[in-house]
């Protein structure tokens, strides 16, 4: 898989993943690493979705469990689940965690086709609605899904970690 990604960090690219049966994709552009889930460090007084941390280049990264940032139930680890590593500016921070899904789906490379859009109302943290034969495909957008205060949170509480 890291192969894949390598041949198309600078490719306009999307990696599919997902979370309770359905798909969501995630934009390729801002992903480092995927990987499986090594041993995570319990972090006291952490927010819900803050699973953790671990240890990944001689750095504190938080784990962070989009299907709870989604309000759905929190991840149950089985032998698909996976470790996203993500990198994206948001909120003018450079934010840099492992995002949990319980499978990988499918990498996309190349552009979204117009009438690969759907046009329906999606809450504010999703960008786009793709349809792909007869799932819907949904765009997570971090920038909206983490508010400043999240970051400061997770920021918080990366400083009370013991490694």
């Amino acid at each position: 898989m890291d192969e894949i990604l390598k041949e198309n960090l600078n490719s306009d690219f999307r990696l599919f993943i997902k979370l309770n049966g359905r798909i969501f994709a995630l934009p390729g552009k801002y992903i480092l690493e995927i990987s499986e889930v090594p041993k995570i460090t319990k972090v006291l007084e952490a927010p819900d979705y803050l699973r953790g941390v671990i240890q990944y280049n001689q750095q504190q990264i938080p784990i962070i469990d989009l299907k709870v940032k989604l309000n759905m139930a929190k991840t149950n680890f089985t032998v698909n689940t996976c470790l996203i590593i993500y990198n994206e500016v948001v909120h003018d921070t450079i934010f840099q965690a492992g995002l949990l899904a319980d499978a990988l789906h499918d990498i996309n490379k190349g552009k979204t086709e117009e009438n690969d859009l759907i046009s329906e109302p999606v809450p504010q943290y999703l960008d786009v609605l793709l349809k792909d034969n007869d799932n819907k495909i949904i765009t997570i957008n971090m920038n909206h899904i983490f508010s400043v205060h999240d970051l400061l949170k997770i920021s918080n509480t990366l400083e009370k970690a013991i490694f």
